[in-house]
């Protein structure tokens, strides 16, 4: 592949400077570590951890806890690792914004016993992937970032070391596969998944930092630029991003990174953020969320995302749309740990003008994924959002979930989706869906025939009838597609939201050849409370919605439980809804209206 690319490889050679250069600012370019630092309340936050853990040991992995780690796909080693970058984000953090040199020792151990690991890869990771991933990428990119900033305090010795480290476990493996076309390339290269912006990043930074070689630094960007396509070529032209919002900040996170990165050391000659998807892909935040700053977890997400404003300023600096842009030198949780996206968003001069962010819309549909978000109009009380989808059960860290809904009620999620599973063995191995959390009892879906939705790309949905009006909006999917059942003849989930009634009806209905149990269930993890016969309570955070089910006349029972699995955000709950006798004609209709 890299001969191929030989005239475009001479191109990018051109752009580049000499030597390789770092994004981040060193410790002695003082002034965005000054700016860091006038944040009192993050710079005194990080002083304390840093001294707490100064006295602690380096947490240490044995080889028989990789190999076991490697047989059981266990995660808890990559723990251990991550609280090694984490020690080493503080400690280069403080040093940063102190400047006495007092945690510049920690430093150097840290990195040493990085350097010093068995492998990069993670262990759940090696039985699939081949010479690189994620955890490979991201420690690179930190380590690479690491010589930046701390410049000539770090010794030339480790400078090297650290280089070696770099270049033979991450960029020459990926060159080697590019150019020896006998070699099996890694599946994520030309996946659409966030892996590939994730390492592509990840190795296109760590290039463009520490390799000397102008030619190779060139090589590596080309072939990137060559294989990220795939990853925006993943998302439909509707623009969602069907790993939900987790990994759009995640993946799209580490695209923008890599794009910033390469803007620079091309100087502006280079943009990848140019693309037309990446422009949508940049709209996702303004479209997906059912109240302020709160998103429907679909698959495998955290029930609540921390707003990465970092993000939003450089979005809406580059492309001038109305994303909170206020400017954070601090990012949000999921990238903490990671040095080159600190490096990466001090080394940033451009900030966004101060601007509204954009009024939401009433609703987002997004017509290529079967996902309707809608929203009472801004500024009625009480306030209610909605979000439904459709698909398949085949994408990639999707739940068995069609059809699933959330509803929030004045910026608050009372019917929520489960979200990720806490961490453990089942959470991508052969059992992920003998979970609640992953199979479709957890979810807001019809259980039928006793059945649930099967897994795979095969288990789908499709549009019956959508209508959208200021007054009302509807969307009715067929489910059918969703469960291995030759009896059933029809299978639909009709979701509206009457926005001048303040209420939002979920009708399913379902025909086959012979009578079989029909059902339904509701997840939350707040509290339900029967208030009459058929009339439910929901409460959580303060707000409750009231539940009123009805089945056309025919008995049904109800019973709130909390499911045995848990998400990482806590104890799932369940208020399952079942026919007493088995139907071959049946109509469930639940009415949710506010009761707060």
């Amino acid at each position: 592949m890299s001969a191929s690319l030989a005239p475009r490889i001479a191109e990018i050679e051109a752009m580049l400077p000499e030597k390789p250069q770092t994004f981040a600012p060193s410790f002695d370019n003082r002034a965005p570590w000054e700016k860091l630092a006038a944040d009192t309340e993050f710079r005194d936050s990080s002083f304390k951890r840093a001294d707490y853990l100064l006295p602690q040991p380096i947490p240490e992995v044995t080889d028989a806890q990789w190999d076991e780690a490697i047989r059981t796909k266990d995660r808890k080693v990559e723990k251990v690792l991550d609280m090694r970058r984490n020690r080493l984000a503080v400690f280069m953090l403080s040093e940063g914004m102190q400047n006495q040199g007092k945690y510049i020792p920690a430093i150097l151990k840290e990195i040493e016993a990085i350097c010093g690991e068995r492998s990069w890869v993670f262990p759940a990771h090696q039985s699939f992937t081949g010479s690189n991933d994620l955890g490979s990428a991201m420690t690179s990119w930190s380590l690479a970032t690491a010589i930046g900033m701390l410049g000539d305090r770090m010794p030339e010795a480790l400078r090297q070391t650290v280089k070696e480290n770099i270049y033979r476990r991450v960029i020459s493996p990926y060159l080697e596969q590019s150019r020896d076309a006998s070699l099996k390339k890694d599946w994520w290269r030309t996946n659409e998944n966030n892996w590939n912006a994730v390492v592509h990043a990840g190795i296109v930074g760590s290039a463009l930092t520490t390799v000397d070689s102008r030619a190779e630094r060139a090589e590596v960007l080309a072939l990137a630029i060559s294989e990220t396509p795939f990853y925006l070529g993943g998302f439909a032209a509707d623009g969602y991003s069907h790993e939900g919002m987790g990994y759009w900040k995640y993946g799209f996170g580490h695209f923008i990174l890599m794009a910033e990165t390469v803007y620079s050391a091309t100087n502006g000659k280079i943009d990848l953020l140019k693309d037309p998807v990446a422009r949508k892909l940049a709209e996702f935040p303004l479209r997906f969320d059912v109240a302020e700053g709160i998103y429907p977890a679909f698959g495998d997400c955290q029930l609540y995302e921390q707003q990465p404003t970092w993000i939003y300023n450089i979005l809406s600096s580059r492309f001038g749309i109305g994303l909170p842009t206020k400017r954070s030198l601090i990012l949000d949780g999921t990238f903490y740990n990671f040095l080159y996206a600190w490096g990466v968003n001090l080394g940033l001069a451009a900030e966004s003008a101060a601007s509204q962010p954009e009024p939401r819309p009433l609703r987002d549909w997004f017509e290529n994924n079967q996902v309707l978000v809608a929203r009472t109009a801004p500024g009625v009380t009480p306030s209610l959002g909605v979000a439904m989808k459709g698909g398949n059960n085949g994408i990639a860290h999707s739940h068995n979930d069609l059809g699933q809904f959330v509803v929030a009620l004045n910026g608050k999620l009372i019917l929520a989706d489960p979200g990720m599973m806490d961490v453990g063995g089942q959470i991508y191995g052969p059992n992920r869906y003998d979970s609640a959390i992953n199979n479709s009892y957890g979810h807001s879906v019809p259980v039928v025939g006793g059945k649930l939705q099967g897994n795979g790309p095969a288990f789908g949905a499709h549009v019956v009838d959508k209508s959208f009006s200021d007054k009302v909006d509807s969307v009715t999917l067929s489910l059918r597609g969703g469960y291995n059942l030759f009896a059933i003849n029809e299978l639909t989930r009709r979701l509206e939201l009457d926005r001048e009634a303040g209420k939002i009806t979920v009708t399913d209905h379902m025909t086959a050849d012979k009578p079989v149990a029909f059902g339904t269930g509701l997840s939350t993890y707040g509290e339900a409370k029967e208030e009459s016969p058929g009339v439910w309570l929901v409460t959580q955070d303060g707000q409750t919605l009231r539940i009123t089910i009805s089945a056309g006349g025919t008995p049904f029972t109800v019973k709130f439980e909390q499911l045995k699995d848990k998400s990482r955000f806590g104890q799932v709950k369940r208020l399952g809804i079942e026919l007493t006798e088995p139907s071959a004609d049946a109509t469930i209709t639940t009415v949710i209206t506010p009761a707060s």
